[in-house]
């Protein structure tokens, strides 16, 4: 089973142990109940805590490298996908600060999921002119949308019939 370990390097005062634990607990229901069976994946483990023994690494920190960026997930030195949520940027966006992390957060593990080590592209080209490769991001077309799940707000994503560019109903 893939395990996510949550960690907070960040300084918000908003990101308790509490809030942090729910967060991994929502996120863990909507995977299984609602993604998993969607994109025909097995169920993962999300959980807060230390980062030694898991696949993925999903990192709270203050501000990122690129700080034009809310998230993003890349590969780590260890060759594991790490998914870093920047709180200042999303802070600075506005609105529901909590919820704006998580569906940075949630948007990035979907992602993740769909394209772990950030090397799959999909072939569009017959649909998109001059450009026949799209990296493969399933939440980036529904970004900015969501739904909840429990206390979470989750990013939507998209379902595998949106890769078919020959596919008419999806």
């Amino acid at each position: 089973m893939t395990t996510y370990a949550i960690v907070n390097n960040s300084t918000a005062p908003e990101l308790t142990p509490e809030w942090l634990a729910q967060t991994a607990l929502d996120a863990q229901v909507a995977y299984d109940t609602v993604f998993a069976p969607a994109q025909g994946v097995l169920p993962v483990d999300i959980h807060v805590g230390t980062t030694d023994a898991t696949d993925r690494v999903v990192e709270f920190v203050d501000v990122l490298d690129d700080p034009q960026a809310l998230a993003y997930h890349t590969v780590d030195d260890k060759g594991r996908p790490v998914l870093k949520v920047g709180v200042t940027a999303t802070r600075s966006e506005g609105g529901n600060f909590l919820d704006a992390l998580t569906e940075a957060f949630t948007h990035e593990v979907w992602e993740t999921e769909g394209n772990p080590y950030v090397n799959r592209y999909l072939d569009h080209s017959g649909l998109i002119p001059g450009k026949p490769d799209v990296c493969r991001e399933i939440g980036d077309p529904v970004q900015g949308s969501g739904w909840r799940c429990g206390q979470t707000w989750m990013a939507n994503f998209t379902l595998p019939a949106w890769e078919d560019p020959g596919d008419v109903d999806g």
